[in-house]
């Protein structure tokens, strides 16, 4: 199995708390009601926002067509529900929406590599006893829109550095940067959140050199968070965790546990209006894996219920199945309250990648040789499915944060899970 399905977990976790960006669109917007034709007016951006230009889009039964300057672009006579993709011709990606229905669609698709802005950041932590004290460290966080995000601790001074600060998009942003000083046990775990403390309205600028920048923290009571964690039948859990929610978009790691105990219970700071998220993952023997998500915990809380769902099983075709073509079916078995993105990928070298959102459980890999895009013949391909819940339908993804930036804010509970990776051949 690739790598790029076994660490789903891992990547869900990291986006958790690294990716920023919630959606100027509604995701939870109900489907536009069918008529005969509708005028769909959408836009391309990328994993930034940023509109891209000259996108190749195709529309179920429509002539190609490129977006403009904004990224965007109108096609009208359009017949609900549709497909829609977008493709990027340098990386050879598409990106493929099933069975939209709304007249305005945000699809996120693959864009040039963006150039990323740094700065030299650093700064001092007071309100705490320095030299912090034996068994104690300071997490420090720094976050700016357009992604910009980077985790360190303090030294035992209560200097930190982010020599490299990083985000994607204007040269100048305004950041904040919040602190966190933990007690630990004798075995690693959080034992006491000492004291928090923030900055906000941070103004950066790319190739600047921004010091004392610095955090006065103050004493927080502390809370309990405690519950139990259960799975799918043959299902094995495989790590655990909480985070503290400093926004929508952003959150520090507080304690991970990887031990198999179905049972938890975390000390957490409580330091008002940020809440807390936990999770928790496991896995099947053979690889389908599944994480599921609580988020706006408060600081204490007992009783709370972790249910992880099961992941999609791949069905059809079987594993290294021959002659696949455009018309050939992939089938799935359903993931419960969510969509799905079948991935079908070539370790040959220049090879498509087609990446599908769709919420049935078949899907064909489109052709899309009008855009030079088409199924190479005689290469092997691998393919995996995907799940996001809640979402309901393709058009609650159709927005401009994307599949990975809901997931990093869905409300509540959420899950994501992962099939195992199949091999196919495509056909002469």
């Amino acid at each position: 199995m690739s790598s790029r399905v076994s660490c789903i977990a891992a990547v869900a976790v990291w986006v958790l708390g690294a990716c920023g960006g919630g959606s100027d669109h509604n995701p939870n917007a109900t489907p536009t009601p069918t008529t005969s034709t509708i005028t769909v007016s959408g836009r391309v951006v990328n994993n930034w926002k940023n509109p891209i230009a000259a996108m190749p889009v195709v529309v179920s039964g429509k002539p190609p067509l490129v977006t403009d300057g904004n990224g965007r672009f109108s096609v009208s006579d359009v017949t609900p529900p549709y497909d829609v993709s977008v493709v990027h011709i340098g990386s050879k990606t598409a990106t493929i929406y099933k069975g939209l229905t709304r007249t305005d669609p945000v699809l996120v698709g693959t864009s040039d590599a963006v150039t990323a802005q740094t700065a030299n950041l650093s700064g001092s932590m007071s309100g705490v006893s320095l030299p912090q004290p034996a068994l104690h460290n300071t997490l420090v966080v720094v976050m700016a829109p357009d992604s910009g995000y980077g985790s360190n601790f303090a030294s035992a001074a209560g200097a930190y550095a982010f020599p490299s600060f990083r985000w994607y998009g204007s040269p100048n942003t305004t950041g904040a940067i919040y602190a966190l000083q933990v007690r630990y046990s004798a075995t690693g775990a959080p034992a006491e959140y000492k004291a928090y403390g923030k900055r906000e309205n941070v103004a950066l600028a790319n190739g600047g050199t921004f010091a004392g920048q610095n955090v006065r923290l103050n004493p927080i009571p502390n809370g309990n968070v405690s519950g139990s964690v259960s799975m799918a039948a043959g299902y094995t859990l495989t790590g655990k965790g909480i985070f503290l929610q400093l926004s929508p978009d952003y959150s520090m790691a507080l304690e991970t546990d990887y031990t198999s105990a179905l049972t938890f219970s975390y000390v957490t700071p409580n330091i008002g209006p940020p809440a807390l998220t936990l999770y928790a993952s496991a896995r099947k023997a053979g690889g389908v894996g599944a994480t599921v998500y609580r988020r706006g915990v408060p600081a204490t809380a007992a009783g709370i219920a972790m249910n992880i769902p099961a992941g999609p099983e791949l069905s059809l075709p079987a594993d290294g199945a021959n002659g696949v073509a455009t018309t050939t079916q992939f089938n799935w078995s359903a993931f419960a309250g969510g969509v799905h993105a079948a991935e079908f990928y070539s370790d040959a070298p220049n090879k498509p990648t087609y990446i599908i959102y769709t919420a049935g459980i078949s899907t064909t890999i489109p052709d899309l040789s009008a855009v030079g895009l088409g199924l190479p013949s005689s290469t092997p391909y691998k393919w995996a499915v995907l799940g996001l819940a809640p979402i309901n339908n393709v058009d609650q993804l159709a927005v401009d944060a994307g599949f990975w930036g809901l997931f990093a804010t869905l409300p509540g509970d959420s899950s994501l899970v992962s099939s195992t990776e199949r091999t196919f051949n495509t056909g002469p």
